[in-house]
């Protein structure tokens, strides 16, 4: 039942949506660190204007930043069944559905949000991702295209779509796709992979080097760059990069023999101690 008021000596319904102002007031707590006061005040809301799907929306928003998925997602599925056809709420409502471990439920929230949304690019990478994450790599592939038919500067998009391609197509096909951003550092380890794929290590190599001027504590890349030394038959420079992070982390121990003994070119070494004093550990 709607709450009311007395005006005037008559009853008068209260308005069904919350004042905006109140509600970025709410927003600028919680951006802030004062998620408890935003929620205590989204509260406060919710009894005067429980039929507002955006002070719901709000709530499960703030929950879902604090960790809180679960409480979030009922948040989220009482906006939702306020307004089933926004398409933020249903985005929302698939992250928490994702964090819960409920991917498929996840993506049918975002396949919603994107039939009320088809032009929100964002949307589509989202389902993409999530697709790629679920193996659907044919509905992954169609978001993925899509998101970069809506907003070609979408790198991330381009970088997911050119793995798919590369698994699929092969790696001219990727290469192809990467082309408009083969420059950029971020697109550099997917060059990086396209190289390796057609069997050019020494091009792998120049690519992991410009992603690491970028990045240069990147243990990854680091460790991907060390392999494509060996693959370039660099064996001296793969071994002095390998000491060089295992100063700096002797954990990694167990990876650098594992690429050692990978690559297809490279040396053996068949007494432990051996390849211990090779890289500077004894």
């Amino acid at each position: 039942m709607r709450a009311s008021r007395r005006i005037g000596g008559r009853e008068r319904a209260a308005p069904r949506r919350a004042p905006p102002a109140d509600l970025v007031e709410a927003q600028k707590r919680a951006a802030s660190g004062g998620a408890a006061e935003a929620l205590a005040d989204l509260d406060r809301l919710l009894t005067r204007y429980p039929g507002d799907a955006r002070v719901w929306h709000l709530k499960g928003a703030v929950l879902l930043a604090q960790g809180a998925v679960g409480a979030a997602g009922e948040a989220l599925e009482r906006a939702r069944a306020l307004a089933p056809d926004d398409p933020a709420i249903l985005s929302n409502l698939a992250i928490a559905c994702h964090r819960e471990g409920k991917g498929q439920r996840a993506l049918r929230h975002l396949e919603d949000a994107v039939r009320h949304a088809p032009d929100a690019a964002p949307i589509r990478f989202n389902l993409g991702r999530l697709a790629l994450e679920l193996g659907r790599a044919a509905e992954a592939r169609r978001a993925l295209q899509a998101t970069l038919e809506l907003e070609p500067g979408h790198l991330k998009a381009r970088l997911e779509l050119a793995r798919l391609v590369l698994d699929q197509d092969g790696p001219a096909a990727a290469r192809s796709i990467l082309e408009p951003v083969h420059a950029s550092a971020a697109a550099a380890p997917a060059m990086a992979r396209v190289a390796r794929a057609e069997g050019r290590p020494d091009e792998a190599c120049r690519h992991l080097e410009a992603a690491l001027r970028a990045d240069p504590r990147n243990v990854p890349l680091r460790l991907d760059l060390g392999f494509c030394l060996q693959e370039a038959g660099r064996f001296d420079d793969a071994l002095d990069l390998y000491r060089r992070l295992l100063t700096e982390e002797q954990s990694l121990y167990p990876l650098v023999e594992r690429q050692l003994t990978g690559a297809s070119a490279g040396r053996l070494w068949l007494d432990r101690k051996d390849l211990e004093r090779a890289l500077g550990l004894a």
